[in-house]
């Protein structure tokens, strides 16, 4: 009849709730939840046409796990997704356990996989709670006990990367421990045969963040011996990339170990030379390869005098090189360069002169960003500001002192070549409408001023 054509089904409902689960907002997971828990009921209640399937659910734990963390409770998603989970098995069991063939022959169906549990662990991976680590171990250890049960749920390469990943986002002390006994785990299946559970490049460098988020005493020897076996042990999938190379580079300039930059330079070195060995794209270093070994060459200071400048002496060089080669220095290069002078080098004329060098370089090339314009000042004396700036006093009418200038206060030209990151959008809460007020014009809004955002990579603050 009309009327049945026309009545919703389980088809309809996963429609919606996919709509919901793509808004990526709490509201929208939440509603999604509601539809769900609705569906749930009505299968309950003995209606076939409208009832929960395995999609239902993989749609709303996704929907949570995609939702960016609240600030006050950042594992309110992750902890949603895993009780979805949770209900999920236990509808699943209640069905099973039913005396109706239908019952039962439904509830074999809405058995989790690999992907539904997956996305329980991304939710907890992007919470970045210290708990993170050990509810991915948990999960992990369910689903161990599911397939040993009926070898329907089997672990794979992905999942062991999101407990990796897991581990790196918590930031635990012991999360690099934790992270390579899990590659370990994943080491052994393949040498078992295992099909679908095989490390890649991925899994190693998911383990390499991890020791470049801790910090911990002995990380950059460890980030050092696993990117020389991946090197060195000629299986294809675990090939090192550019990630690679970079993120053993940010363990080096974090670390506190003496040489850092001597060393850091001859990884880079190392992967010029496999670069042009191999010839592939991913191996070819960029800009924020070279910046992280100026950034471990600024943050040798707290070193002996030999030390200091042999950490020089790699700047300069590698600032030469980057001129020569096809990755040319941005902002951040630059940055970099003149923080390594205020670090290293002792006050006097020489260091003047090369900071102001590379200032007026940066101006000429439209690269001055806060990081170059913070780092001039620190590096020469505010005498000698005044020739370097004096274009800006020239266009300044309020004649505004030089330590109360900003970097809004340099001409657009000096910034016209800085690529910066976008700012996030702050939420303004909307304002209760009065009760017969005046219909009024809205004004036209006003674009926010642009940020330049530095990461740990780029000004080191976090070393």
């Amino acid at each position: 009849t009309t009327d049945d054509l026309l009545s919703p089904s389980s088809i309809t409902c996963d429609v919606v709730l996919n709509a919901w689960a793509r808004t990526r907002t709490a509201e929208g997971a939440a509603r999604a939840e509601q539809i769900l828990e609705r569906m749930e009921y009505l299968r309950m209640s003995g209606n076939v046409k409208i009832q929960p399937t395995s999609y239902s659910f993989a749609t709303v734990i996704s929907a949570w796990a995609k939702t960016r963390p609240d600030r006050d409770n950042k594992t309110a998603n992750a902890e949603r997704a895993q009780s979805i989970l949770k209900r999920m098995n236990d509808f699943r069991r209640s069905m099973s356990r039913s005396n109706d063939d239908r019952d039962q022959e439904y509830g074999n169906q809405l058995y989790p996989d690999a992907v539904v549990y997956n996305a329980v662990l991304d939710a907890w991976a992007r919470s970045r709670d210290p708990i993170a680590g050990t509810r991915a171990e948990e999960l992990l250890l369910e689903m161990e006990q599911l397939q040993k049960q009926d070898g329907k749920l089997t672990p794979d390469t992905i999942t062991y990367n999101s407990i990796i990943n897991c581990h790196a986002s918590s930031r635990h002390i012991n999360a690099a421990k934790k992270a390579e006994t899990v590659l370990k785990k994943m080491e052994t299946a393949r040498k078992n045969g295992a099909k679908n559970v095989s490390p890649n490049t991925l899994t190693y460098n998911q383990v390499l963040k991890t020791y470049s988020k801790c910090n911990v005493k002995g990380s950059a020897q460890r980030a050092d011996m696993i990117l020389r076996y991946m090197l060195q042990s000629g299986i294809e999938d675990i090939r090192p990339d550019v990630i690679s190379f970079s993120t053993c580079l940010d363990v080096w300039a974090k670390s506190k170990e003496p040489g850092k930059a001597e060393k850091a330079y001859n990884i880079l070195k190392k992967m010029i030379e496999f670069h042009e060995l191999t010839g592939s794209d991913q191996m070819k270093p960029n800009q924020v390869t070279y910046n992280t070994v100026l950034n471990a060459c600024a943050f040798s200071a707290f070193t002996e005098a030999t030390e200091k400048k042999q950490a020089m002496r790699i700047a300069v060089n590698l600032f030469n090189e980057m001129q020569k080669s096809d990755v040319k220095p941005d902002a951040i290069t630059y940055g970099m360069m003149i923080k390594c002078i205020a670090n290293l080098m002792p006050r006097g004329e020489v260091r003047n002169k090369m900071a102001s060098g590379l200032f007026n370089n940066a101006k000429e090339k439209g690269l001055v960003n806060g990081l170059v314009f913070d780092e001039i000042r620190r590096a020469i004396p505010g005498a000698n500001m005044g020739g370097l700036l004096k274009d800006c006093f020239r266009n300044n009418k309020k004649k505004k002192p030089l330590s109360e200038m900003m970097l809004r206060d340099l001409p657009r030209s000096w910034k016209a070549n800085v690529v910066e990151a976008k700012p996030k959008r702050k939420k303004t809460k909307k304002k209760k409408e009065e009760p017969n007020a005046v219909e009024k014009l809205e004004p036209v809004p006003i674009k926010p001023m642009r940020r330049i955002v530095e990461s740990s990579w780029q000004s080191g603050r976090d070393v």
